[in-house]
């Protein structure tokens, strides 16, 4: 079934707050947020071990925020939205890493084709129709 990621648009843009990060990044230490996030951390060592140079997290970061992404960028992206678990997307985006319009926006860009995990990241639009475009469904 032919699946496609929701425009940037449809998701929220909105960094979350102290009281998302208390809830779901109990015990992290609040230094490690933002292009330090503990969950994209752990993420990139588990899955990068193999890389001539490794991303850091600062790199993810400046990756998702990327207007016009290297392949090197694209490909960290991939990484992410690949491997990573939904536990550590939410858990990442709890501990400022992007937004969830960040986050498709920079997939979009990736050209990320998983039609599983499309549906997944759908799910989290904030609307189920944008410009015409089925989100939830589609």
């Amino acid at each position: 079934m032919f699946c496609k990621l929701g425009p940037p648009e449809a998701f929220s843009d909105q960094l979350a707050t102290d009281r998302d990060f208390r809830r779901l990044c109990n015990g992290v230490d609040p230094a490690l947020t933002g292009p330090r996030a503990d969950a994209v951390r752990w993420r990139i060592v588990s899955s990068c071990a193999g890389w001539e140079t490794r991303p850091t997290t600062e790199e993810f970061y400046e990756a998702v925020r990327a207007g016009n992404p290297t392949r090197r960028q694209r490909a960290i992206v991939l990484m992410w939205a690949t491997e990573a678990t939904l536990w550590e997307i939410l858990e990442a985006w709890a501990q400022r890493a992007y937004t969830f319009r960040q986050l498709v926006r920079a997939m979009r860009l990736a050209r990320f084709d998983y039609p599983d995990r499309i549906r997944e990241i759908n799910q989290w639009a904030e609307v189920g129709r944008y410009n015409g475009q089925e989100i939830w469904n589609a």
